[in-house]
């Protein structure tokens, strides 16, 4: 069994960076029906990608995840994707953002745009079997993660199912799918609303 993975979340961004990756498999999503990696649908943003690869590879996970996206370099993170890699600090948490402090925003409450929270309630059916609507949610931007497989394992295969298939077939705008999940894989995978800041870096 793979003990670390990335997981690249590509649409048309160079991977030349990748070569520069040390000790860790790459594994490459796509969804550029011209690119010769694992195809998913273009909608929902990384959601599509990360939802497919657990879906997949469910039964084999490695035991440590960290999913990213295809540009090396980006103003949501604090460093090139690959110096990330090369000096993750892979056993800091079960669980940890890889994106830029600077960016550490609230979800809920948003009184700035109540159709924003008014989404997030419309759509909350799709994770309230497991976690409720909380009070306050904070997050990373960026939905670039470290993750171990005893996280993913928490759920259920059906679970990541329905989630991507919500992703696939609900009637939202295209920029909330992906929100969505921005705003949501820390609370999913930690059970805490409020995403914790972790030095990620060696």
């Amino acid at each position: 069994m793979v003990e670390k993975a990335v997981i690249i979340a590509h649409y048309n961004k160079p991977l030349e960076w990748t070569r520069l990756v040390r000790g860790v498999e790459v594994i490459i999503y796509t969804s550029n029906d011209q690119a010769p990696y694992m195809q998913v649908k273009n909608r929902g943003a990384d959601s599509s990608h990360y939802l497919s690869f657990i879906i997949d590879n469910y039964e084999n996970l490695p035991e440590r995840m960290v999913f990213c996206h295809d540009h090396n370099i980006n103003w949501t993170q604090e460093h090139p994707l690959h110096h990330i890699i090369n000096n993750l600090n892979w056993e800091v948490g079960k669980y940890f953002s890889i994106g830029a402090r600077c960016n550490y925003w609230a979800a809920i409450p948003y009184d700035e745009k109540p159709h924003h929270i008014e989404a997030m309630k419309r759509n909350w059916y799709i994770l309230a079997p497991y976690i409720e609507y909380p009070e306050r949610l904070t997050y990373i931007a960026g939905t670039q993660f470290c993750v171990h497989r005893d996280l993913i394992l928490s759920y259920p295969k059906e679970f990541y199912e329905n989630c991507r298939r919500w992703v696939y077939t609900v009637e939202e705008a295209e920029w909330f799918i992906g929100r969505f999940f921005e705003y949501t894989w820390h609370y999913i995978l930690t059970r805490n609303p409020i995403e914790k800041d972790l030095k990620y870096m060696i």
